[in-house]
């Protein structure tokens, strides 16, 4: 489909222009949206097929599928107006601008309040998934790792919904975004949703499976959450730092312990004397609780033991995840918190992953230039 863009004329004066939230300025409607349709034919090929996998049949819908989803990016990277004011900004917009979305005229208020709330609200999450695919896509031509340096974290979600659980060390209700971050890009790669008191390891287990495709050097994560399971196997995979309390000791000599704990299977047909340490941890991941714990142990002290030697390098690998901090501000920004400040679960679940899927989509932009 072939868009027309036109020059905004100025909106009505009694309606104060809404600002979409780039990453370094506030940019108009227009910008934005011509930004959009300026990213590369195949990128927008996969959008429409993502835009247009929300409805049953697309060749019959009143409004162009992309159309609505372009609206749907613009809702939520404005700086939290509700959907009621945000569709105000929408009207007092000329009517021949709407060709910017491939509309003849802005769709209902209740058209566009179906569109979130039932139409994208059950599939949300499939938008940050495309957003990262499309994101590989972009890293692999300009030479780019994606997910290079990650770390999984919760996000606060802060909601005084009946549906909001009360969280003691918040003081407050509220549910849990839970995101698993590109700390070099700035980017969600992986989201998901949860109550105000969810453990956080059931996602960050499904995040690494479907991210371990990635060419991950380093991850940060929150040691009260993970345990030595979680050092073991992600250990295992690529090089994992998960907070400890800075009076925890481990071992002085983590190869001496894991070869005792290695020693204690030499009944074992598998087992062979002159294995050397990666030997050692492959043989124990397989036996076990006691000797993935033993694995995960070895990691830790190893950590720890680096952090005494090489405080400075190991300081600086810990204080990547101060960076998931800055990504949760971006999605404020983008007015995430006052958004859902009375959202349902589902109302604040949606608007979580569609305001992820902004900052992918903004990032591609960046890059593409």
């Amino acid at each position: 489909m072939k868009v027309t863009l036109l020059r905004y004329p100025r909106t009505s004066s009694r309606i104060k222009p809404t600002k979409v939230i780039g990453m370094s300025s506030s940019v108009s409607f227009k910008d934005f949206t011509e930004k959009i349709w300026k990213l590369p034919q195949e990128y927008l090929d996969e959008l429409r097929r993502s835009a247009e996998s929300f409805y049953d049949e697309p060749d019959w819908c009143d409004y162009d599928p992309m159309g609505m989803y372009i609206i749907g990016l613009l809702r939520h990277a404005c700086s939290g107006d509700n959907l009621r004011h945000f569709y105000q900004q929408l009207l007092a917009l000329p009517g021949e601008t709407c060709a910017a979305f491939g509309f003849e005229k802005i769709p209902a208020y209740s058209t566009l309040a179906h569109f979130f709330n039932t139409r994208t609200a059950q599939r949300a999450s499939e938008l940050v998934d495309k957003g990262r695919e499309l994101l590989e896509q972009l890293c692999a031509k300009t030479r780019r790792v994606l997910g290079r340096v990650r770390s999984t974290d919760g996000k606060k979600v802060e909601s005084t919904h009946r549906e909001a659980v009360f969280n003691p060390h918040y003081k407050t209700t509220l549910y849990k975004g839970l995101i698993d971050w590109d700390l070099e890009l700035l980017v969600p790669l992986k989201a998901g949703f949860a109550n105000g008191v969810a453990d956080e390891r059931p996602f960050a287990r499904e995040s690494s499976k479907c991210l371990e495709h990635l060419r991950t050097e380093l991850e940060v994560l929150d040691g009260g959450y993970y345990g030595f399971e979680e050092y073991a196997k992600k250990n295992t995979q690529h090089y994992t730092l998960i907070y400890f309390p800075a009076d925890e000791n481990g071992s002085p000599n983590p190869e001496h312990d894991l070869l005792a704990e290695y020693r204690d299977y030499w009944k074992s047909d598998e087992y062979d004397i002159g294995a050397d340490t990666p030997a050692q941890l492959k043989f124990l991941l397989a036996k076990g609780e006691r000797g993935i714990n033993a694995v995960g142990r070895y990691y830790r002290d190893c950590q720890i033991r680096e952090s005494k030697e090489h405080p400075g390098e190991y300081e600086t690998k810990k204080h990547r995840r101060s960076l998931v901090e800055t990504g949760n501000s971006l999605l404020d920004n983008r007015g995430l918190a006052s958004r859902v400040r009375h959202a349902s679960y589902k109302q604040a679940e949606r608007d979580l992953y569609w305001t992820c899927h902004v900052l992918q989509i903004q990032k591609i932009m960046k890059i593409v230039g």
